[in-house]
């Protein structure tokens, strides 16, 4: 009876010995193992966060830049299609001149602008190189008031390498030019991003004068 008893209670303790066993926790491998793997995907996650906002603010400055540059091509565009008198030449000295001109490729233009006083005032925009960095600059001369300074209207992050005006047909019929005037701008050039990589462009377009000859 004794020893029954011993046997109960011998087998109760590796009851209770097992029952202890299967409630044990993680070993410290498997907690490293564990944290390492989080440790893992959380760093992969967060390079492909830091990478897309990189991408979005290189793409927002490219952005800007670009309806920069696009904002200029419309300037001299409606400037153009409104003007009258169209004339260019290497030397922005044109802007004086009131007789038009044809041309085949220059980096300056000259235009009577539509809201003019006289003849003799003219709006221009030539490609303006400085310290080997291009812009593009809309001068301004009024017969009453004279010479404007010239303005800018790129902005600095923007290198234009190239500028080109093609002018045609701006003589008058009465001289024998049975053509609408008309214009052809080219640009090219380079947006400068702040990490050091640059993107290029070429844009083009065709601006026709609104008013008959």
């Amino acid at each position: 009876m004794k020893l029954n008893f011993i046997k109960k209670k011998i087998k109760n303790y590796k009851d209770l010995t097992l029952s202890y066993k299967r409630q044990d926790g993680f070993t410290l491998i498997e907690l490293m193992v564990s944290i390492s793997v989080f440790m893992m995907i959380m760093l992969a996650a967060m390079s492909s966060l830091f990478i897309s906002l990189d991408v979005s603010k290189k793409a927002r400055a490219l952005r800007y830049s670009m309806d920069n540059v696009n904002f200029a091509m419309d300037s001299i565009s409606r400037t153009i299609r409104m003007g009258t008198g169209y004339t260019c030449a290497s030397s922005i000295d044109i802007i004086n001149d009131p007789l038009p001109s044809d041309c085949l490729s220059d980096s300056n233009i000259s235009i009577i602008p539509q809201d003019k006083e006289s003849n003799l005032d003219r709006i221009a925009y030539k490609l303006e190189t400085v310290d080997g960095k291009g812009s593009v600059e809309r001068c301004e001369y009024r017969a009453s008031s004279g010479l404007f300074p010239c303005v800018g209207i790129t902005s600095p992050n923007v290198d234009i390498k190239e500028l080109k005006f093609v002018v045609s047909g701006s003589s008058k019929i009465s001289g024998g030019d049975f053509n609408q005037a008309k214009v052809l701008i080219y640009m090219k050039g380079v947006v400068e991003l702040k990490n050091g990589e640059n993107v290029s462009f070429a844009l083009q377009t065709l601006a026709s004068q609104r008013n008959l000859d």
